[in-house]
């Protein structure tokens, strides 16, 4: 794999920054209370590569801004937003120095639909995490794949990583005589797109899963394993990787999109899963707890036990 191979490409250019400032054309996008009124739930704002803005609303995106290579804002949506009434003069580009942008961007979130199974449960969850106090750690990214398949593929395959399924497997299959709705269901590899992406006090690098607290996601623990298997493995073979996590967390901060962390990132990995009131049945908990015991003696060495919180009124551990 080439040394020069970068995993990660989401820093916007100095030119997309410079539109948050106050008085330019993405500045309400800086509001912590702007919100899609139609479902009384703010936005979250990501960027992305190639000089892309995406606006969440829950596990949904309501629009995704570009700022294109002749100095204009390009406004998209997905067909099902972009097919609703209050679209129609909204998508489509704009000079960023016409006055009636804001107008009509406020007017969109206020008209725009969002189904409601999008803002609750996890789309709730992940609003929340996405706010913590900064004491706690400082969430900058969500919905994060390092993009390269060949690393994808050799992490996956790591030892330690293959040794924990097989200890999940026969778990599972010392209950597979079980029936009913609660048996265990088999050990998959799952991980697609890491839920969010935070920096703590002390500069690590915190790899989040975020589960609602209501359901039966007691492989968890083995799910943000893969991506840490994942991250570990890119630290240590993409020299860029670090650089590229700062200068997306720089350009926030720049941005007025995310608090200035205490320490920059170091390289180091902290996990932890992250759920919403924990309203768990005692046996999902009981499962939990043992794929967390198994997960735990496979991860990397210098990375602590995966750590479990609850949101309440703030994050509250949750304990074995």
């Amino acid at each position: 794999m080439s040394k020069s191979t970068r995993f990660y490409d989401r820093a916007p250019s100095a030119d997309l920054v410079a539109l948050f400032a106050p008085g330019k054309a993405l500045a309400a996008l800086t509001d912590k209370d702007l919100r899609v009124r139609t479902s009384d739930t703010p936005v979250d704002v990501h960027f992305r590569a190639d000089n892309w803005v995406h606006v969440y609303c829950g596990l949904t995106r309501v629009m995704n801004v570009h700022l294109t290579k002749d100095g204009r804002l390009r406004i998209t949506a997905h067909p099902t937003y972009r097919g609703q009434r209050c679209s129609e003069r909204f998508l489509r580009d704009w000079e960023v120095e016409d006055l009636s942008f804001l107008k009509a961007l406020r007017g969109y979130l206020e008209q725009v639909c969002v189904n409601t199974r999008h803002v609750k449960g996890e789309g709730r969850v992940q609003l929340l995490w996405s706010r913590v106090d900064p004491d706690h750690w400082v969430p900058f990214d969500r919905e994060i794949r390092l993009e390269n398949q060949e690393h994808q593929k050799e992490s996956q395959e790591h030892q330690k990583l293959g040794r924990a399924r097989a200890k999940l497997k026969k778990l599972w299959l010392k209950h597979s005589g079980e029936r009913g709705k609660g048996r265990w269901k088999e050990p998959t590899m799952t991980a697609v797109k890491l839920d969010q992406l935070a920096v703590d006090q002390e500069g690590r690098l915190v790899l989040i899963e975020l589960k609602s607290g209501k359901t039966q996601d007691y492989y968890a623990p083995f799910q943000l394993l893969q991506y840490v298997w994942e991250w570990h493995g890119a630290l240590q073979r993409s020299p860029n990787l670090l650089e590229d996590v700062s200068g997306l967390l720089n350009a926030r901060v720049e941005a007025c999109l995310t608090p200035k962390p205490k320490t920059q990132p170091t390289g180091r990995i902290r996990a932890a899963i992250g759920l919403g009131p924990d309203e768990r049945t005692c046996e999902v908990k009981r499962r939990y707890h043992e794929v967390l015991d198994i997960v735990n003696c496979n991860l990397p060495d210098g990375v602590g036990d995966i750590e479990t919180w609850e949101l309440q009124d703030g994050p509250i551990p949750v304990k074995s």
